[in-house]
């Protein structure tokens, strides 16, 4: 009942966002068309000096408009999974709420998930509050979700920048075990435990220079 209360309320924030997504849309195709209007008549009358004016007044300023975070919510009309789309609505917002830039690629439609969705919002989420407090240590945080698929496998990669600091990788899944100080280090071993009997799901870590890369990699027991 918790489970499923969180998740309302997911959907109901990824709701408002898409209704926002939707009305900023409207608002840029107005503002297009009068772009183009402003660009015809400095075509017509070959002046230059009005066209390099809309491109700097109007037209560059909406390269923020288009590339900003709220239209990576759109992407995620690709994901057919309630549950990792509610989840992702959460910590997307989330992380803009706290200054984190987020990168979001998702290639192909996802309508399931390779592993028992439960278990799969577990890990998919402690891998995302990770990358979150992560990323919020360093002056220009952006944390980047990446989800590719096909018929054998899905992987999914998260990446987040984070102070740069010692991290021994052999032992960051053991139980206990934390860079970040005393009383830590549930999250990765929880991780551990829910991955480590499955043949078919394998994770893969790796830290250089300040750039922590999780992968998960789930494959189609059916294939």
């Amino acid at each position: 009942m918790k489970q499923e209360r969180i998740l309302n309320q997911q959907l109901h924030e990824y709701t408002l966002q898409i209704e926002q997504l939707y009305t900023n849309l409207n608002s840029f195709r107005h503002d297009y068309l009068n772009i183009l209007l402003s660009l015809e008549e400095g075509i017509r009358q070959e002046n230059i000096e009005i066209i390099k004016d809309v491109y700097q007044s109007i037209i560059q300023p909406t390269k923020q408009l288009v590339k900003g975070n709220d239209y990576i919510l759109g992407q995620l009309h690709k994901i057919q999974v309630v549950e990792i789309k509610s989840l992702l609505t959460a910590k997307i917002i989330k992380s803009q709420n706290s200054g984190i830039e987020v990168r979001l690629e998702i290639e192909d439609p996802i309508n399931s998930i390779y592993m028992d969705t439960f278990s799969f919002y577990r890990v998919f989420s402690i891998l995302l509050d990770n990358a979150i407090e992560g990323a919020s240590t360093t002056n220009h945080p952006y944390i980047s979700i990446i989800m590719i698929q096909d018929r054998d496998a899905q992987q999914i990669q998260i990446e987040n920048n984070c102070e740069d600091r010692k991290i021994d990788l052999q032992t960051i899944y053991t139980k206990g075990y934390s860079s970040k100080g005393k009383d830590r280090g549930i999250g990765l071993y929880n991780v551990h435990q829910l991955l480590e009997e499955n043949k078919y799901i394998r994770l893969e870590t790796s830290y250089e220079s300040g750039v922590f890369i999780q992968t998960l990699i789930l494959q189609n027991e059916e294939r």
